[in-house]
């Protein structure tokens, strides 16, 4: 069959190619009335060839031989007699009965070569198109059974672009880019008059593609929308001429369509399929892909599938489906040899998806004059999909037997990452409710993730999870909404931190440097245009995929050990119960809340204590309108955080020296408008506090200091292994640090407030340890500083206020407790026993307050600032020469033992911590004893690095305001007066260096990661 036509080529135009010869035979020895007759089919060939252009042009033949139909349907309407008078008689009833009834009474069928082509139509010549056929096939067809064996089946991509081409001339087998089953049977008994049962078994198919063929699916879905687009609109042609046709017609045909009678009542199928092997091959240069090796084989399962299908014609439902689906044992293990593979068929796959994408241009929705809804895509079909419902049951069944699944880094490594779950099962079905809906059930049963060496049982980390359970509900009228939860209990989780080393050899052997940074061949225009503004991509999700939905999970019994070994001990992580809610609504709002009930990490060996947060909580929001302005440029954020309650105890070679208790503590970052869309943007920090206890010992900070270096040294020894690994295996390819060009896209300069508000806050030093009688106590009360950056065309602007209340000092002196009770105390009670302290005031004022504004143009040092600060009252000091010493002496143990360890770490490394300012100045004899008077020489040294050393030059707009604090009572007072009165010019100068410089950088971090979290999705 051959359809010509000038809008395709000729090598197109063969339709349909054909070898066949009949044959009928007849069984004198039959002992019916009449002698069987059986009929023998048999094909040397059969080739069909489609293309898009070709089923166009059939679709016009059909279309036009339809109108000629209809035009004379009315003249051959008189002459046929009418279809109900035809059903009502008797004889109508018996012939019905004996519809299945064959003129003979067996067909045999033999194929040879059947193939059946779809060409995409273009001058590709590697992947022209499929082929689906087989290289021969028996079938045996009687009045109630049948058999059809089909042998050497396949689904390839076409040898050729034309129709004398395109089909297999020899075994597929021995080819790539196919998929070949040896052997598949099909077995067909009729039971009754109304009941079909199908058996179909097939053996071990098996799969071996090119990494690069997945193109072939992306040209394939091309070929696919061509022909969509062109059935989308013949639909609407067609649809408009049925408008024009009379009322009266229109009611015939409905008519004549609900009589559409079912051969079937029942249809019964059971499959079984022996599973599939997959062989992936990669096309390097100068290769022979054909007698080589696969870079990547998986075994696939044996798969059993029964369906049932039912109608019952008086019920609510008329139609019911069963299908079950069991999928048998496997055990997969790939190797890093496959690792290419995996990047090309990932990359490919990308592109096809970004060249499959739909222009955003017409795929936008409509936003309707209502700006808080949008116009629902795909509204019509979601509501036949529906109705569709309301007249099916059905229901879905799928369980999974154990699997396991291993990735195996040899040969560079004798590591391996072991998968094994016990099973899961998937259960869904139509609802029972009126709404038509879908509910789906999945439940995993314990499921186990490793890292361990090939030759042992030795595991460098690993997950347990004992249950997973999820549940959706997909309603689908009268809009689609998704409600879906995830439950997930008892994990346990373990890392070996002397083998951490594995964990970076795993993930830098499966995802190699050279590919995070790899990005697609496509132009540079291409590069621009996919670079749009920062909102673009979480815009393009909330606006074509605008479907309500409503995730849940929750998490119960996580339990994780980390293993330092003997420098640190082991660490516990446990959490009793968190949970994650997920919401977006169809008026382009986002919202996503994290929280936990208790979190408790311990730890034991020469890392003491335990840190415990109870209620913490985390919020989210997007939001992509205002009543004022239908579409926002840049979204509106909101990001709220806090706990209930944050304590902490340390200690390090069984020496406390840390206790900490945070009550209340809340943050809340959100950016605003000023109701015009091209305004700047308004970025708020509030922190907020209930009340804060800080304990400490005067070696907390040496103690914290050797936590990070041993940490710290761990981390080498690790990198160390990791290195010798890689030399061992010539992989130093590895290790190449390639420049990752991180572009920050700036959304907009941002003008960012941050306030603190603090409740009762106390800092408690105390001399060695904690049953030291003595400590030095600072409180103070409610407080509240802010700080605001403001950019205009020519500089920047900056505020900065600080308000103190009731700030209080003392060398308080405490009952005392033993040593050995230390270890037992929880930290709430120990904060309780500690705020006994009393006595030994040293400093005392009601409030305190410091404010200043700047104002430094760009590229420019000079400062001009505005300055004030005041006391807001009357100070009480009371200058103790043996409460000063003790505090001096304080800070000089402090200083001796932090500059033993920065000194330590100053020989070892080479360079000296820039976090500790005080390693700069380390005296001339490190071992020599600091003296009593650091603290005060190194406040001063301070001041004058400040006046003399800064790279900024003040310019004050107006005098400094400057309150001296007036006294209770002068006393002996005259020190800190004098010392006042010495530095005061200096404070101005200090406040920036320290405060405003301090928080610009801050301001830079968060504007940073501000743009990189609406820019990167």
């Amino acid at each position: 069959m051959i359809v010509l036509d000038a809008s395709f080529p000729v090598g197109l135009s063969t339709l349909l190619d054909v070898n066949l010869s009949f044959k009928i035979l007849n069984d004198v020895q039959s002992t019916t009335e009449r002698s069987s007759r059986s009929l023998q089919i048999e094909s040397q060939h059969f080739r069909v060839c489609l293309s898009p252009p070709v089923v166009f042009k059939i679709s016009e033949l059909i279309d036009g031989l339809s109108r000629v139909i209809k035009m004379h349907e009315g003249s051959l309407s008189k002459i046929r007699p009418r279809r109900d008078e035809k059903e009502g008689s008797k004889e109508a009833v018996i012939l019905s009965s004996k519809t299945r009834k064959m003129h003979f009474s067996s067909v045999h069928v033999l194929s040879y070569n059947f193939c059946i082509g779809w060409l995409f139509g273009t001058p590709h010549k590697d992947y022209p198109g499929f082929i689906l056929g087989t290289e021969r096939f028996f079938a045996v067809l009687k009045a109630d059974l049948g058999k059809l064996s089909l042998m050497e089946g396949y689904l390839s991509v076409a040898n050729g672009t034309t129709a004398s081409s395109f089909y297999s001339t020899s075994s597929e087998f021995n080819n790539l880019n196919r998929a070949f089953m040896p052997k598949m049977q099909l077995n067909y008994i009729v039971t009754d008059s109304e009941s079909l049962w199908f058996s179909l078994k097939g053996d071990i198919l098996d799969v071996r593609f090119m990494s690069n063929s997945i193109i072939v699916i992306e040209r394939a879905i091309e070929s696919v929308a061509t022909v969509q687009k062109y059935y989308d609109d013949r639909s609407r042609t067609q649809r408009r001429r049925r408008e024009l046709m009379t009322e009266l017609k229109a009611e015939n045909k409905k008519k004549e369509n609900s009589r559409c009678s079912r051969a079937f009542k029942k249809i019964q199928v059971t499959s079984k399929f022996a599973g599939a092997k997959v062989f992936v091959y990669r096309l390097q240069e100068e290769d022979d892909v054909t007698g080589s090796p696969p870079s990547l084989s998986l075994h696939s399962p044996a798969v059993s599938i029964a369906v049932f299908y039912k109608y019952t014609k008086k019920s609510k439902r008329s139609h019911t489906v069963k299908i079950e689906i069991l999928m048998s044992q496997s055990d997969n293990t790939l190797y890093s040899s496959c690792v290419p593979i995996l990047m090309d068929v990932i990359d490919a796959s990308k592109s096809m998806f970004r060249t499959s994408k739909p222009n955003s241009d017409t795929e936008n929705p409509k936003v309707s004059n209502d700006q808080n809804s949008t116009e629902p895509t795909g509204g019509g079909s979601n509501e036949s999909i529906a109705k569709m419902l309301n007249d099916i049951n059905f229901q879905f069944g799928f369980i999974v037997e154990k699997q396991r699944f291993s990735l195996s880094c040899e040969p560079t490594a004798k590591v391996a990452a072991v998968v094994v779950f016990d099973g899961a099962s998937i259960v869904a079905c139509t609802g029972i409710e009126t709404v038509s809906s879908i509910y789906v059930i999945a439940q995993v049963d314990p499921i186990a993730a490793s890292l361990q060496h090939i030759y042992s049982d030795e595991r460098s980390g690993f997950v347990e999870i004992n249950n997973i359970m999820f549940s959706n509900v997909i309603k689908l009228h009268p809009s689609i909404e998704i409600v879906s939860s995830t439950s997930i209990t008892d994990i346990d989780g373990y890392i070996k931190m002397k083998q951490y080393q594995d964990l970076d050899l795993f993930k830098d052997i499966w995802y190699p440097k050279k590919y995070h940074t790899r990005t697609p061949s496509v132009t540079n225009e291409v590069d621009l245009a996919g670079a749009k503004s920062t909102y673009t991509k979480f815009k393009e999700v909330s606006s074509t995929y605008a479907i309500p939905f409503w995730l849940t999970m929750l998490i119960s019994n996580f339990s994780l050990e980390v293993d330092f070994g003997a420098a640190l001990g082991t660490v516990t992580l446990d959490v009793d119960r968190a949970w994650a809610i997920s919401r977006k609504s169809s008026d382009w709002l986002y919202e996503l809340k994290l929280g936990l009930q208790t979190l408790e990490v311990g730890s034991q060996g020469r890392l003491g204590g335990y840190v415990k947060v109870e209620r913490l909580f985390v919020t989210s929001s997007v939001e992509w309108k205002l009543k004022k302005i239908p579409l926002l440029e840049i979204p509106l954020v909101h990001l709220a955080g806090g706990v209930e309650s944050l304590q902490l105890k340390a200690a390090f070679d069984n020496h406390h020296f840390a206790f900490f208790s945070l009550e209340g503590f809340r943050l809340d970052a959100f950016n605003r408008k000023n109701g015009i869309n091209i305004s700047k943007d308004h970025l708020f920090v509030l922190i907020k506090y209930d009340s804060a206890d800080v304990m400490l010992t005067s070696l907390a900070a040496s103690e914290f200091y050797d936590i990070y270096n041993t940490v710290s040294r761990m981390m080498e020894e690790n990198k160390t292994s990791y290195t010798e690994i890689l030399k061992d295996s010539n992989k130093d390819h590895l290790m190449e640090n390639e420049s990752r060009n991180r572009i920050l896209e700036v959304v907009k300069k941002l003008e960012t407030k941050i306030e603190v508000s603090t409740g009762f806050t106390r800092f408690q030093v105390y001399p060695q340890s904690f049953d030291d009688t003595r400590t030095l106590v600072i409180d103070v009360d409610k407080s509240k500083a802010s700080f605001l950056q403001n950019e205009y065309i020519s500089g920047v602007a900056n505020e900065i206020e600080i308000r103190l209340s009731n700030v209080n000092a003392s060398l308080a002196t405490t009952s005392g407790i033993a040593s050995e009770s230390i270890p037992q105390f929880k930290v709430q009670e120990f904060i309780e026993n500690a705020r006994k302290a009393s006595g030994g005031n040293i400093l005392a004022f009601p409030k305190f307050m410091i404010s200043m504004r700047t104002y430094q143009k760009y590229n420019s040092n000079i400062v001009e600032y505005l300055f004030q600060s005041s006391f807001g009252g009357t100070v009480d000091i009371r200058w103790n020469l043996g409460s000063v010493n003790l505090v001096r002496e304080m800070y000089a143990v402090h200083k001796k033992a932090l500059l033993s360890r920065t000194d330590y770490t100053h020989e070892r490394a080479g360079s000296l911590q820039e976090e500790t300012s005080i390693v700069k100045k380390l005296p001339e004899q490190p071992n020599e004893l600091p003296s009593k008077e650091d603290l005060r020489k190194d406040i001063e040294k301070s001041f004058e690095r400040v006046s003399k050393d800064s790279k900024y030059v003040y310019v004050p707009l107006a005098p400094p305001i400057i309150e001296t604090p007036r006294l209770k009572e002068l006393g002996n007072a005259t020190p800190p007066l004098e010392w006042f009165g010495l530095h005061r010019n200096k404070f101005p100068d200090a406040t920036h260096e320290y405060a405003i410089v301090s928080m610009q950088k801050l301001i830079q971090q968060i504007e940073e990661q501000y743009s990189k979290a609406l820019s990167t999705t």
